[in-house]
């Protein structure tokens, strides 16, 4: 099965690509967890004002992939080396979010405003910048092999399916060793940053952020001790008061630094599956409800809000996923797939909300 788009796939992207030149998304946030066994969790949200109609795809090894070039480049044809587990849009055989069989972990973020791909060069293999986390998930093992790859080809901003949209990505990755990087492309340049905090969100860049987080150094999970002025002591009003002051909004600044102050000050896992529950209840803290983040273009009213949630256990191989409809928790094994077959695989990613049980009353 090659990625040459049939008439159906490309009015999908089409419908993808106007719902990407309208709806921005803005508000996507990862985080990374590591275990006290060194086991290695990743967990993302995923945030738009419209259904993308996202399942969860399974993509088996030698599925024969064709990139997207621009006029007078040559291509990137490959066949897919490592099974994957991840989240799709349209029904396409991409995902965004994803993780291979070796514990290879890439998610696709949104940076508008600040993404400026690399010029085409004809002598250089290029793909699209959505194809970017199923070529590497399919083709290599871990994050040296990754940001090696990355840097011998050219990544540009297709429009998707003849649209005017000029999708604006960097990009999450991860692997099960606990090596994670932020690729960027900044003033036509790829910049590879070490994500020594394992933390993304959206715009500004990655190098940005981390210098933002200066501004919170006095943060800590200590409560603050009472205060003496004047032979008067003021003291706190409760618990938690050394994270008075920590940003609770959701724009991508504020994001960054509560994702890095949850990530830092949380108690470490036992293992992958621990983590696996702490990497959850840590996302609850990013989750947006429709209603809460408001904008009208063109006289339509959009609520940007969480579609679907992700948990990676890299260790393990076991991707979690939650949506907004169903709101509970699935999972897809991968020890459990057969990744020798000829075809994508789907399955919904809502679930069964609030079971009955009833029955079970003694």
């Amino acid at each position: 099965m090659n990625l040459i788009l049939s008439f159906v796939s490309i009015c999908a992207l089409a419908i993808m690509g106007s719902f990407m030149a309208v709806f921005p998304a803005q508000a996507c946030t990862g985080i990374t967890l590591e275990a006290k066994n060194k086991d290695v969790v990743y967990a993302r949200t995923l945030e738009w004002a419209e259904s993308l109609e996202s399942k969860v795809i399974t993509i088996p090894r030698g599925m024969a992939y064709k990139s997207t070039p621009p006029k007078n480049v040559k291509g990137i044809n490959w066949k897919s080396k490592y099974g994957v587990v991840g989240s799709n849009v349209f029904g396409q055989p991409i995902v965004l979010d994803g993780m291979n069989e070796k514990g290879l972990h890439v998610g696709l973020f949104f940076l508008p405003e600040y993404t400026e791909y690399q010029k085409s060069k004809s002598g250089v293999p290029a793909l699209a910048s959505w194809e970017v986390p199923v070529w590497l998930l399919t083709s290599f093992a871990t994050v040296d092999e990754a940001v090696a790859a990355l840097k011998t080809v050219q990544v540009w901003g297709a429009p998707l399916a003849g649209t005017d949209a000029d999708p604006t990505y960097h990009f999450s990755i991860t692997d099960s060793s606990g090596g994670s990087v932020v690729v960027e492309y900044v003033k036509g340049e790829l910049n590879i940053h070490e994500n020594m905090l394992g933390v993304i969100t959206n715009s500004p860049t990655f190098d940005w952020h981390q210098t933002n987080l200066s501004n919170y150094v006095n943060l800590s999970a200590t409560n603050v001790h009472p205060l003496d002025v004047k032979s008067k002591s003021i003291a706190p009003f409760g618990q938690g008061s050394g994270m008075h002051g920590l940003p609770g909004d959701i724009t991508p600044p504020s994001r960054f630094v509560r994702a890095a102050v949850y990530t830092s000050s949380v108690l470490p896992s036992e293992n992958g599956a621990a983590a696996v529950k702490q990497a959850v209840r840590i996302m609850n803290a990013f989750y947006i409800v429709e209603g809460f983040s408001k904008e009208v273009q063109n006289g339509k009213t959009l609520y940007d809000h969480t579609l679907w949630t992700t948990v990676s256990d890299l260790a393990n191989k076991v991707y979690y996923f939650c949506d907004y409809e169903g709101l509970s928790w699935l999972s897809v094994d991968m020890k459990n797939v057969d990744f020798t077959g000829k075809k994508v695989k789907s399955i919904s990613m809502t679930g069964e909300f609030a079971k009955d049980v009833s029955k079970n009353l003694k």
